[in-house]
């Protein structure tokens, strides 16, 4: 709680939200808009002045992108290849 009072650590760290979202949006469909809004992001925790808090930020920001592009949230599922039923559990037309 003794952090709260520290407004380095403040500013720096309410970069993170948006930071995330554009991690989530470059992993998701890329391009260049949202590449310079994580590199200017990811960079305005250390102008704020926070530079643990910068670092913390990193490994997370690391570790989200880790996680994100290992469990392909972002991937269509690819389609199964249906097969006809038996002939046993085949209806017979009446």
């Amino acid at each position: 709680m003794p952090s709260l009072y520290i407004p380095s650590f403040l500013e720096a760290g309410a970069w993170l939200p948006f930071a995330g979202l554009a991690l989530v949006r470059v992993v998701s469909a890329g391009g260049l808009w949202w590449t310079a809004v994580l590199g200017m992001a990811a960079g305005m925790p250390v102008v704020a002045g926070g530079y643990q808090t910068s670092l913390y930020a990193a490994y997370g920001l690391a570790l989200g992108r880790k996680i994100l592009l290992d469990t392909d949230v972002f991937s269509s599922p690819q389609p199964t290849e249906r097969t006809s039923p038996p002939p046993s559990a085949r209806r017979s037309p009446r």
